[in-house]
């Protein structure tokens, strides 16, 4: 049976999508963003979950790039989070835990996260 190729996304080659990983890159040191917020507990119930500290970290967008396109080169819109976080953010579900969220806990996720004032920033330019 022949192999099909291999996809790459097309995002992998746009320059500025590349430009900006590097920015965010430099910014936040490679390092997940969510973490440092966490209390002590919240810590240790994301620490549990399967597969979470083996799955690394990659950019996220705060806004969703396909509901707000003009952000989405906006690097205040676009920080490192853990994969299983990005996911959970991603579909409305606890960065932390897992469970189903309302897009106003999501909200206050991401404020947290990035802060209340790059927030507002960004809202200000939807």
């Amino acid at each position: 049976m022949e192999k099909m190729p291999k996809v790459i996304p097309n995002h992998l080659y746009d320059p500025k999508w590349i430009a900006l990983k590097k920015e965010i890159q430099k910014r936040d040191r490679g390092e997940c963003q969510l973490i440092p917020v966490l209390t002590a507990r919240e810590f240790l119930i994301w620490r549990k979950n399967p597969g979470v500290l083996s799955r690394g970290v990659d950019p996220a967008h705060v806004f969703p790039k396909g509901l707000y396109p003009s952000l989405k080169y906006e690097l205040d819109n676009v920080w490192t989070i853990n994969r299983f976080s990005h996911d959970c953010l991603d579909n409305c579900k606890d960065p932390v835990t897992g469970e189903d969220i309302t897009k106003e806990e999501r909200d206050n996720w991401w404020k947290r996260i990035i802060g209340i004032e790059t927030y507002e920033k960004l809202l200000a330019l939807i």
